[in-house]
């Protein structure tokens, strides 16, 4: 009475048995030694194309944008500034005044006073430079190095030689105002 095939006799008064079902879980021997290892191919039979086709286009399109990037060459110089005077030199025991004394060189480095000549020269030799591309395109970029009395001057361009020139001419034009502003 416990077995329900037996409560239900066939046609022929015969009972049917039936047999136990076995079902394959994750964790069985027979899924992890064939069929996981089949369908893992079978996936990346299918997405191959997909991953390779995409791997290709990113790696033509770094390729493109690099090849067609100008090469940028960057040059320095560093200027060590001092105190122009006695009483210079006794305000920068006032604090702040160093950080307001390095901020007004660099104010004076980006001045149309000094840097119009550099760009009257640079337009002689290379053609058409503003003030702007020079100055606010982020081309000349003037920092103090903490913890020194040193400004450091970098500008940037795709032409060495022009690197090499404007940095010459904007040190020079430095030197002629500090030269005349010590007189």
């Amino acid at each position: 009475m416990g077995n329900k095939s037996e409560l239900f006799p066939q046609g022929n008064g015969k009972y049917i048995h039936s047999q136990p079902v076995i079902y394959h879980t994750r964790n069985s021997k027979y899924y992890q030694d064939g069929r996981k290892l089949e369908e893992i191919w079978t996936i990346i039979r299918r997405r191959f194309l997909v991953a390779a086709g995409v791997a290709i286009t990113i790696t033509a399109s770094i390729f493109v944008w690099t090849s067609n990037q100008k090469p940028l060459y960057e040059g320095k110089f560093r200027l060590r500034l001092e105190p122009l005077t006695a009483q210079d030199h006794e305000n920068q025991s006032i604090p702040g005044f160093e950080t307001l004394a390095y901020k007004t060189q660099m104010l004076v480095l980006r001045s149309e006073k000094l840097i119009t000549p550099v760009i009257e020269e640079i337009n002689k030799r290379y053609g058409k430079t503003s003030y702007k591309s020079l100055v606010k395109n982020n081309h000349l970029r003037i920092k103090h190095i903490e913890g020194t009395s040193v400004l450091e001057v970098r500008y940037r361009d795709s032409d060495p030689q022009k690197v090499h020139f404007v940095l010459k001419q904007l040190a020079d034009n430095y030197i002629k105002y500090s030269r005349n502003k010590k007189q």
